[in-house]
């Protein structure tokens, strides 16, 4: 470290000890303070966690890159997955060894500084060291954005496009890549990946939430000798994404933080079919000059031996076409050999359970928040004209976030309905949007829908009958013409009110159903597909999905007779046959099916129940509909009838399918 930097980090220190003074001050005696509830509380102000990413992390704290800033482990140790034989660090300790280091005799001058080195510790006092205001065991976080997002997900990708392309499958996986569904919540990636130059924080989170079912389907079909190492590398790639979806919670168990911790000790169990991948550069170097001297001494031999001369072209040719793979072969295993995982984004996950452990959740403590203020900042300082910019800055910041608490507050007055009773959220309603008020006949309808007007006309009237809505209306067969009089309105949307696995809040999945016309302006038609629920026990054959059966949606509308006071919301869907669960990815393919359609009776009409099952058309109540599901094409063919379900897409689908 040079003399500057040494400068700096003690001007970084002395400032973070001029800001944190007060609170040294107060620890002891405390200090009475008002709190939310309108009543005073002696308060003994403790900095339990400072949020910031590794390099921030090494420099806070005096630590040596690449170590840890949690535990003293070895770099050597870094990618083998076991944190309950290390050294948690201790600060306390390592500034009165920094104290012997400077102020006392030669042996224990000479001491201390052996055991600071030992254990990776800078030689300039950490920011935190001697703070008594501060959290010893919680003051260092796991980030999630920089360790797994912008850390393992990247090295992850890296592996497997380095994969994909050994086998030869790099440009199936662009395919699918680009043919990747919308989903609420998910910015789809138009682009190939490999077209991608740069990945920002939230693609990176994206990607982790998609990047198991298309690697499942690129691999699918494998030869008998790919098969081994294409269920390794699958299995490798899902454990990884399943252990950082647990972190995610909110609310943790003993189950869920061992169910995290048996997934990250399942992704180093398979991770080493992807350890030829994590040669450096230098040894990348030295293995190609070792191909060319193999390369040059199996041509040395074969031109020195008396047959060569005598062999035919073809034999020739076999003979160097075996040299080339005995050496391929060969330096193929020196990279395995020359390989490990031992980088610091690999062992800090080791550390995830002991802080949900001592946290209760990883949600608040993700730098993605700070990132997120820090947008803000560097966008009202391009706004600014750059003279005197923090004060232009906080003027275009705090009316913003006034506007915000403002909201936030009226929100909560409008759903306080008396000061004794406890603040609750109002349930999210269904509510249509985008109407298309051009079309209002049974017959209009019938032609969006691109179906028989009587076969539409019986859906309808089997749904009204099946479903608890409306027992009562059309309870005979005469009356089934009165649908003529209703009003038929399509919309293109609906949002669909979704309770969270947190089970304190709701979520809106707003889906979307153009039929045949265009989405946008230069967009292709979009009919979203949906998880239904008829309100009955799983059965047999969707027991796969938790009971729900997946469907795409046909036609979105509302049945209005003003008659009956009928105001149906409707939808038009058709199902998905469903399969078993695979092992390997633990998704469910799901297969489109086309029934025969409905024939009528002998008079012409089609007054009777209607054909109801797997891969038929069916009408179900915008009520039946728990969300939106994310069915990704199993082949790239655009005519493809498989899909896979994939589980990974938020957490209420991690929580709901296959656990």
């Amino acid at each position: 470290m040079t003399e500057q930097q040494i400068h700096n980090r003690e001007v970084l220190r002395k400032i973070f000890e001029l800001i944190f003074r007060p609170l040294d001050a107060l620890l002891t005696p405390g200090k009475l303070i008002l709190c939310a509830d309108s009543r005073m509380r002696q308060c003994y102000p403790v900095i339990c966690a400072w949020m910031a990413d590794y390099f921030e992390n090494i420099h806070l704290h005096s630590i040596k890159q690449p170590h840890c800033p949690v535990s003293e482990a070895l770099k050597s140790s870094f990618g083998e997955g076991n944190s309950s034989s290390w050294q948690l660090r201790d600060y306390r300790l390592y500034f009165q060894k920094m104290i012997l280091a400077t102020q006392g005799d030669e042996t224990e001058r000479r001491e201390a500084r052996q055991s600071l080195e030992d254990r990776a510790v800078g030689t300039s006092e950490g920011v935190f060291w001697n703070m008594k205001c501060i959290s010893p065991m919680t003051i260092i976080l796991p980030d999630i954005l920089h360790t797994v997002y912008l850390g393992m997900h990247k090295h992850l990708m890296h592996w497997v496009t380095s994969f994909l392309e050994q086998h030869s499958r790099i440009n199936k996986f662009n395919q699918l890549w680009a043919m990747m569904p919308p989903y609420p919540g998910f910015a789809r990636f138009n682009k190939p990946y490999s077209q991608v130059t740069h990945w920002s924080g939230t693609e990176m989170k994206a990607l982790g939430r998609v990047i198991v079912p298309v690697f499942a389907a690129t691999l699918l079909n494998p030869s008998a000798s790919q098969r081994f190492s294409f269920t390794e590398a699958l299995l490798c790639v899902k454990n990884l994404v399943y252990s950082h979806l647990r972190a995610q919670y909110r609310y943790h168990t003993e189950a869920t933080i061992e169910c995290m911790e048996n997934y990250l000790e399942e992704f180093h169990h398979h991770k080493d079919v992807f350890s030829r991948f994590r040669a450096s550069k230098s040894t990348k170097q030295v293995l190609e000059a070792l191909k060319k001297q193999l390369t040059l001494e199996k041509q040395e031999e074969r031109e020195s031996d008396p047959a060569w001369n005598i062999l035919s072209a073809d034999a020739k040719h076999r003979c160097i076409d075996e040299d080339e793979t005995q050496i391929d072969s060969e330096i193929a295993q020196h990279l395995v050999d020359e390989s490990d995982f031992n980088f610091v984004k690999m062992h800090l996950l080791d550390h995830f359970s002991d802080h949900i452990c001592q946290l209760g959740n990883l949600w608040n403590v993700s730098s993605e928040l700070p990132e997120k203020a820090m947008m803000d900042l560097t966008q009202a300082y391009w706004q600014s004209n750059h003279h005197e910019a923090a004060l232009q800055i906080l003027r275009t910041k705090a009316p913003k976030e006034v506007f915000q608490y403002r909201e936030l507050n009226a929100n909560a007055a409008k759903q306080r309905h008396d000061d004794d009773m406890p603040l609750t959220k109002a349930p999210i309603k269904w509510m249509m949007k985008n109407p298309r008020p051009e079309l209002k006949t049974l017959d209009d309808l019938a032609a969006w829908c691109a179906m028989p007007k009587w076969e539409l006309q019986n859906h309808i009237v089997w749904c009204f009958k099946r479903f608890a809505d409306f027992t009562d209306y059309i309870d005979h067969d005469q009356n089934f013409s009165c649908l003529n009089n209703a009003k038929h309105i399509p919309y293109k949307a609906v949002a669909i009110p979704v309770t969270s696995i947190h089970c304190d809040e709701q979520a809106v999945h707003m889906v979307c159903c153009t039929g045949s016309t265009r989405w946008r302006k230069h967009k292709p038609p979009r009919n979203d597909t949906v998880l239904l629920w008829m309100g009955t026990s799983p059965d047999s054959h969707f027991k796969s999905n938790a009971g729900g059966i997946p469907a795409q949606l046909k036609c979105l509308f509302i049945v209005k007779d003003a008659e009956l006071s009928v105001n149906g919301l409707l939808s038009l869907v058709q199902t998905f046959a469903t399969g078993p669960v695979r092992q390997t990815a633990c998704m469910v393919i799901d297969e489109e099916r086309h029934q025969p359609p409905m024939q009528p009776l002998h008079d012409g009409s089609y007054c009777r129940k209607p054909l109801v099952g797997v891969g038929t058309p069916d009408i179900v109540p915008i009520s039946a509909i728990e969300g939106a599901v994310h069915l990704l094409p199993l082949t790239p063919q655009p005519d493809s009838s498989w899909w896979y379900l994939s589980n990974t897409i938020n957490l209420n689908a991690f929580n709901l399918f296959y656990m």
